[in-house]
């Protein structure tokens, strides 16, 4: 969006040289008409080819905005009559009211009548948006993101196993503890200074994106001695709760070697996910590199 706003602030100064323009047209909404008004032309002549292509895939994302709105993202593949190529084009962001499947089917399903756009020539689960789909699309193939699906599985097994709830609460704890005060973590750089130990950014969890929780688990484990000796002392000086739990998981064998080992496995799964968002990614490759990384973890 901004790219597009001082885009029309260079054609008003080119436009300017040659005729007078109101000062009123340097104002952000006439920017944002302008943006208006050439966005539905070039929209237009898109959905057009989309329209005139024999078959197209549906891309559909879920997000929030900065005000944590709900967004529903839409792309759009498909092959121009009479060409050997596949272009992937942008075709909205649409504001959500709910996420459950049935407004994404609403909105998918408003998307395709506003433009005119035939859902048959479109190319899971008994409730969700692929199978609400297939009530009007019968023939439609569904292909889940594969970056997604393996956060999904990974988020699965995390809950099955009882002691992972104790990694995250912990990992909760320490990143809240010195994220809300400068304080705390001006004493944590002090006392790694004093046992010559550089310190690493504790992160936050993110239920989504598990590249973070890879990242999470490494800050803890290279700040561990720190972390620990930190918690001994708040523990011992002021009694926080909160200093007294992390300290008490912080020394236990078991724990730290339950973290170190999560580290490694983080790791390989974290590099596997990158792998994952490759562009030109063939199905024989993601099968490669997945069963690459199975026979290094059982290894």
């Amino acid at each position: 969006m901004n790219v597009s706003m001082l885009s029309f602030q260079q054609i008003y100064d080119h436009m300017a040289k040659y005729v007078s323009i109101p000062e009123s047209w340097r104002s952000r909404n006439y920017a944002f008409e302008f943006v208006n008004s050439v966005n539905q032309i070039v929209q237009n002549e898109t959905m057009c080819k989309v329209k005139n292509a024999p078959w197209h895939t549906l891309i559909v994302d879920e997000s929030a905005d900065i005000t944590m709105h709900k967004m529903l993202v839409l792309y759009v593949k498909y092959r121009e009559e009479n060409s050997v190529n596949h272009k992937t084009v942008f075709g909205r962001i649409i504001q959500l009211t709910a996420c459950t499947a049935q407004d994404i089917v609403q909105a998918i399903t408003q998307f395709y009548t506003k433009h005119k756009l035939d859902m048959q020539r479109m190319l899971g689960m008994h409730n969700g948006v692929a199978a609400l789909l297939k009530w009007q699309i019968p023939h439609l193939t569904e292909q889940h993101c594969v970056a997604h699906r393996e956060g999904l599985g990974i988020d699965d097994a995390w809950k099955d196993v009882t002691l992972m709830r104790d990694v995250e609460t912990l990992l909760r704890m320490v990143y809240s503890t010195f994220f809300r005060s400068t304080v705390k973590r001006g004493k944590l750089e002090d006392l790694a200074k004093i046992v010559d130990e550089d310190t690493l950014s504790f992160r936050p969890l993110n239920e989504v994106r598990w590249l973070l929780r890879d990242q999470a688990v490494n800050a803890v484990l290279r700040n561990y001695t720190v972390l620990e000796e930190y918690c001994k002392r708040e523990s011992s000086d002021n009694r926080g709760p909160v200093a007294n739990y992390c300290y008490k998981k912080l020394t236990d064998s078991k724990f730290k070697v339950t973290l170190t080992a999560l580290g490694d496995v983080l790791g390989e799964l974290a590099h596997l996910c990158l792998a994952f968002q490759r562009r030109n990614l063939t199905v024989m490759e993601g099968h490669c590199f997945a069963r690459a990384k199975i026979e290094k973890l059982c290894s």
